[in-house]
């Protein structure tokens, strides 16, 4: 019976460890903005990182911007997004109010991804808009920063609203 049971569990041993390699590299955040890409001057990266401080001073919802060269092996930049979110603890457990904003300008994706406690106030719709009124017109002119704090304000404006 052991022996036959053997070979079963080594194959499970072994779908489970090729399982967990497909959640990609074990990336770790620098901060509340991570610039794996270096897109971002040293003085911009501050800025933001301020900009992101006073969003959850204000409102206590919790944000990660984060830049990166590529989103293999996810399908799309949300789902990296959601995952960093998850990985990285971004928000509060109980609330589940974190919000990651990835931007892969090798490839050219963005993504914002808010947690469950979030998309009342950040839905769908919003977040598009955002991307694609705040961010993309400003990208196009390789404006990173500029897209970056424009859609940063915009989401803190969003927050505040909800919050009265």
């Amino acid at each position: 019976m052991i022996k036959k049971a053997l070979p079963i569990l080594l194959f499970l041993c072994m779908a489970f460890a090729a399982k967990a390699q497909d959640k990609g590299p074990l990336l770790k955040p620098t901060g509340v903005v991570t610039d794996f890409e270096n897109v971002f001057s040293g003085s911009q990266e501050t800025k933001l990182t301020n900009i992101v401080n006073e969003i959850i001073f204000k409102t206590g919802y919790q944000i990660a911007v984060v830049t990166i060269d590529s989103i293999a092996p996810y399908n799309s930049a949300l789902e990296l997004a959601t995952y960093l979110g998850n990985e990285w603890g971004v928000g509060d457990s109980a609330t589940n109010n974190g919000i990651v904003i990835l931007l892969s300008f090798n490839t050219q994706q963005i993504a914002i991804a808010t947690g469950l406690g979030v998309e009342d106030v950040l839905t769908d719709d919003l977040v598009k808009e955002i991307i694609e009124n705040e961010m993309i017109p400003q990208f196009r002119k390789e404006r990173f920063y500029l897209g970056t704090e424009k859609a940063l304000d915009r989401i803190i404006d969003e927050l505040l609203k909800e919050k009265k």
